[in-house]
């Protein structure tokens, strides 16, 4: 879909332009996102989650090249 050829161009600018990774954080209940997350290869990283505001939990997600 449109979100995962914008999620797969965004990391094939950041591997030309030489860096070593992505981050990326989301809601939790953004499910659909988490399973696009894993089949492009992200680890979840529970110890990166963070809350940008009371009530709201962002899920980070990393991936390294």
């Amino acid at each position: 879909g449109t979100v995962g050829a914008f999620t797969t161009l965004c990391l094939d600018r950041a591997r030309e332009a030489g860096m070593h990774g992505v981050a990326i954080s989301t809601m939790s209940e953004m499910t659909d996102a988490h399973r696009l997350y894993g089949r492009l290869g992200f680890d979840r990283v529970p110890d990166s989650d963070w809350s940008p505001q009371s009530g709201v939990c962002l899920m980070a997600f990393r991936l390294r090249f």
